[in-house]
């Protein structure tokens, strides 16, 4: 987690967002809306003195836009379902679920492992890397 998450990310449909080169710090995508910037500023002020709360709140925001696309395709269970589910009716391309499901992943990790600590710089590049798989996300249509 301390080497960084530096995602390029893409959207298939009409509209889509391409999000590339997410510098540590900062978030550039077009489709990144004020919401989204509230949320990540305000997390990124808390990775100097809980890092792990960092992360475990910003998944909970890339998990809320996972249930919004599940939601038509039944029953939500867990992220990991939701996320099978969305790529076999081929909303989340390939790429897009490998990210989500690497973030999933280091979450756990982060959650489930008390001796884990991201550091601040993990926790800030786990954060733009969730702000920037929700812009992403937000752009698909269900």
């Amino acid at each position: 987690l301390t080497a960084g998450v530096q995602p390029e990310l893409s959207a298939r449909g009409e509209g889509a967002a391409n999000v590339t080169g997410v510098a540590a710090g900062t978030v550039t995508p077009k489709n990144v809306q004020v919401e989204d910037q509230r949320w990540g500023d305000k997390l990124r002020i808390l990775a100097g003195s809980s890092p792990r709360s960092v992360v475990t709140e910003a998944w909970t925001h890339v998990e809320d836009e996972i249930k919004r696309l599940a939601k038509p395709y039944g029953r939500r269970t867990n992220a990991l379902t939701m996320l099978r589910a969305l790529v076999n009716a081929e909303v989340i391309p390939g790429p897009m679920y490998g990210l989500i499901q690497d973030l999933r992943v280091m979450r756990n990790e982060v959650a489930h492992d008390s001796g884990l600590d991201p550091g601040e710089d993990g926790a800030i590049a786990y954060l733009e890397a969730c702000v920037s798989a929700v812009a992403v996300l937000r752009t698909i249509n269900t």
